[in-house]
């Protein structure tokens, strides 16, 4: 599979999608990216129209529990995990549709 386009790639190819100077681009997804956290803190949830939409989920807490150490052998306590909040994403039915 083909690697992805870097940051500055991506800037460069959009700036010249767009025919603005690569600043204007960088600063444009910075925006872009501060509105998305702002709408993910207030409301949990943001679409961006024809890319994809991105909801809060709250993971809750995992408890210890006992495993068992796979090179000694011995019984070894596994720490659990605090509830975290994680962004989740999923594609919009347009980019399904055209991939």
């Amino acid at each position: 599979m083909a690697k992805g386009l870097s940051k500055a790639e991506f800037i460069g190819k959009l700036s010249e999608a767009t025919k603005l100077n690569k600043r204007e681009v960088a600063d444009y997804l910075e925006a872009i990216s501060l509105l998305v956290v702002a709408e993910l803190k207030s409301s949990g949830e943001v679409t961006i129209p024809g890319l994809f939409r991105a909801k809060v989920a709250v993971r809750p807490e995992t408890q210890d529990r006992m495993g068992v150490n796979p090179f000694t052998k011995q019984p070894i306590l596994i720490k659990g995990k605090p509830s975290r909040r994680v962004v989740k994403a999923a594609p919009v039915k347009a980019l399904k549709d055209s991939i």
